[in-house]
């Protein structure tokens, strides 16, 4: 008996014009990280550790949506990718308090 192989979801990829507008609206509303707090510096290149990025709340490995507003926030690059698809409570990191 021959059995097919699993599914895989396919990659999601940000390069589309609705994700464009969620970011820009997200990066023009949103000025500190919501992860440490730091001021985000918008004249940086875009792969500087300090550099402002969209990190999605609730991962899209966890069942997160990048399409729905009150998901996304503004953070650094670095604190975006160090967090990976863990909740911020696991890393201990500070949120901060809107």
């Amino acid at each position: 008996m021959k059995t097919t192989p699993p599914r895989r979801t396919p990659r999601r990829y940000h390069n589309g014009r609705p994700w464009q507008r969620l970011r820009q609206g997200v990066l023009a509303e949103e000025s500190n990280c919501w992860l440490c707090g730091g001021k985000l510096d918008h004249t940086l290149p875009p792969r500087h550790p300090l550099s402002p990025s969209v990190d999605m709340v609730i991962p899209y490995s966890r069942g997160g949506s990048d399409q729905d507003r009150g998901n996304l926030r503004a953070a650094h690059y670095r604190c975006n990718s160090s967090r990976g698809n863990r909740s911020p409570r696991r890393r201990r990191i500070r949120l901060q308090r809107w």
